[in-house]
Formats: structure tokens, C-alpha cells, sequence
């Protein structure tokens, strides 16, 4: 773990104002059913084209055009590992964005085989980041192919997690753990699942299910589905109770961040009409979609611009469209943006909040 880098990429961002993560969506392929999402719809509706979709090289334009703050990168999709080029993309990001020290990607695991021999050749670069891996189970077999609507998907998501952790041990600097969602198909069915992954030694990451843009690109919101449910707090707050007593170190502050962001669910499922801390999205990050577009985070779509019409410069970018990028500011300081909780905006929001208030806890 780069640790001089990460302090490094998070105080130039905070004194510059500059962006130290980037959470990309590398495509809206998907070969998931999912109740509780969308995506998997986008391209056999027509809602937009596959051909518009970034190109290896116009991902490696803007990798070298980071600026230097940058130090963690999200990718997502759609299913990653459906992009035929997804090595030459990890390969470039690490070569190519000056002072990366995290990257973090999902995966479903449907093409077991495609998905390993893609971190067996990921993992085997020598010079890179560290590695975050999660592997999207929503339970067990039954609960989990039955959510995913893809028969035999929890085998081989399992199988391909139990060869990429033999990967891990073999080439160090990376690590793998189990996304969990939890929604009003499964909170009722998970406890037990997540007590055995627990128990296995493999973290655990949970989020609550959401109808947001990312999910539901091209659908207007009164076309998708409710997924609340007042179960799902009860099932955040007993597994949060195992992941206290079996996951987390006590002394380790990146267990201090998962922990608090359990925790900041909680308090956002209490009450989702307010945000659980100041979100710091259109300023220690931004959202890049698969088309190039740019947003202050997938769940505010209000479209700053195109890296395409900015030569791939997303600082470029930002300098041009500074009416936008204050009123989007204005917006989500004032609470008005579509508020939500999900790991790819409370983590550096948490972070930020640190560094402006250092006398508080961790704590949210």
C-alpha cells in the first residue's frame, strides 16, 4: 500500500481543490438479470449505442491528463470483465496516472473463466497499485441466482473468488471480498450467508439497494421500482453487529472508514431526506460514465461535459464549465442533489470531513 501517495493525492486535492478519486464506469454491458437494477436493459432497449462507448486509447488519453491529486480509481460498470480490452485499460491506469495508489473493481462472476484469467493477468504486473476486489453474492445459491436472475451464478461467482484469492496469496498487493446488496428481495434471507462469509475470513462489504441513475440510465424516475423496505435496516444493523465482533480491527483506519460507513447507512435508511455528512462529489470526486460524460457522481446526472470535446482533460473540463460546476456545488451543499449513501462518495466525504473538523471522531 502506497500510504505517501494516498496522504499525498488527498491533501493536494483538499489545498487545490482538485479531484483525488474518480469513480468510472468502463461500461454498461451486462450479462446480470438483476431485480435491482437495470443496466442489463440499456443496450437491448436501444437506450444508447455500444459503439459510443470510450475506446482503450481514449482511456489511456485521460489516465495520462489526471491531474496529479488523483490517486484512487473506482471502475464499475455494467460487468467489467465483458470489455474485451479490460487488461490493456487496468494496464494503462497503472502506467499511466502518475500517482495512483488504489484501484477497486466489481465483479459478478457469471464468465468465471474470463474473469480469472483476467486478474491472472492483472495481478501478474509488477508495478502497480494496490487491488480491491469484491465479487457481487447477494446471498446464498438460491437467494443470490434467484436476485441476479442468472441460474448457476452463485457457483461460479464463488469458484471464481476461491481462484482469484489463490492469486492474491501468490502475487500480494491486492485483495478480494464479497459485495453484498441488500434489498427487499433478500434482507430477510441473508443473516446466515453473511455469518458464514464472516466466519470464512472474507470481508464483507453491504449497501442498500438503490433506484439511482447509475442503475437506471434512461428510465425516468417515476418508471423504477421501489426498493425500500423497513427490514433492510434491521438486516444492516444485526450484520453490522457481526462485522464489529468478527471483520474489523480496531486500530485500523481503514476499518474505521467501513465501520462509519455501515454505520452512516443506518442513519441515512432513518432518514434519507438529509445527508449523513457534508457529500464532497464535483470536488474530491467525479463520476466519468462509459460515453465520456462527466458528472459530480452517478447518481447526480446533471452533465458537467464531455472528456471527449476537452481532448481528455477532465481539469480542462472543469475550467470550462465553471457556471455548471458551482451550481451542481451549490446544489449538494444545500442538500437539493438526489442524496444517497453508497461507498463511492462517503469514503473521501468522510475523509474530508476529518481534515476540516480534526478534533471530531471518525465517527459519523
Amino acid at each position: 500500500m502506497k500510504y505517501h501517495r494516498i496522504i499525498r493525492g488527498i491533501l493536494e486535492g483538499n489545498l487545490r481543490s482538485r479531484p483525488y478519486r474518480l469513480n468510472i464506469s468502463l461500461t454498461n454491458l451486462c450479462d446480470s438479470r438483476c431485480k435491482t437494477c437495470d443496466i442489463w436493459k440499456i443496450y437491448p432497449e436501444k437506450r444508447f449505442a455500444l459503439r459510443e462507448e470510450l475506446k482503450t486509447d481514449e482511456f489511456r488519453q485521460l489516465f495520462r491528463k489526471l491531474p496529479s491529486s488523483v490517486m484512487w480509481i473506482s471502475f464499475s460498470g455494467g460487468e467489467p470483465h465483458l470489455r474485451r480490452d479490460f487488461v490493456e485499460i487496468m494496464a494503462a491506469s497503472f502506467s499511466e496516472v502518475r500517482n495512483i495508489a488504489l484501484v477497486n473493481v466489481p465483479n459478478n462472476g457469471i464468465r468465471a473463466g474470463r474473469c480469472t484469467d483476467h486478474w491472472r493477468e492483472v495481478l501478474a504486473i509488477r508495478k502497480r497499485p494496490f487491488i480491491h476486489i469484491s465479487m457481487s453474492i447477494d446471498g446464498p445459491r438460491e437467494v443470490h441466482d434467484d436476485v441476479r436472475g442468472v441460474p448457476g451464478n452463485y457457483d461460479s461467482a464463488m469458484g471464481a473468488l476461491a481462484d482469484i484469492q489463490e492469486m492474491i496469496a501468490r502475487e500480494g498487493n491486492a485483495s478480494i471480498g464479497i459485495g453484498l446488496t441488500i434489498s427487499k428481495h433478500n434482507y430477510d434471507k441473508i443473516l446466515p450467508f453473511a455469518r458464514e462469509v464472516l466466519t470464512l475470513g472474507i470481508p464483507l462489504k453491504i449497501e442498500a439497494a438503490d433506484s439511482g441513475d447509475l442503475y437506471y440510465q434512461g428510465l425516468s424516475p417515476d418508471a423504477r421500482p421501489d426498493l425500500h423496505h423497513e427490514g433492510i435496516r434491521d438486516t444492516v444493523r444485526e450484520i453490522l453487529a457481526l462485522q464489529e465482533k468478527m471483520q474489523w480491527r480496531r486500530l485500523s483506519p481503514f476499518d474505521a472508514l467501513a465501520r462509519n460507513h455501515v454505520r452512516g447507512a443506518l442513519r441515512f435508511l432513518a432518514n434519507p431526506h438529509r445527508l449523513v455528512v457534508p457529500c464532497r462529489a464535483a470536488t474530491s470526486n467525479y463520476a466519468l460514465d462509459c460515453y465520456g460524460n462527466v458528472n459530480p457522481c452517478f447518481f447526480y446526472t446533471v452533465g458537467l461535459g464531455n472528456i471527449r470535446n476537452h481532448d481528455y482533460d477532465l481539469l480542462a473540463l472543469l475550467r470550462a464549465t465553471q457556471e455548471k460546476l458551482g451550481k451542481a456545488r451549490e446544489t449538494i451543499q444545500a442538500q437539493q442533489c438526489p442524496r444517497c449513501w453508497h461507498v463511492c462518495n462517503s469514503i473521501d466525504s468522510m475523509i474530508d470531513r476529518k481534515l476540516r473538523r480534526p478534533w471530531t471522531l471518525f465517527d459519523v
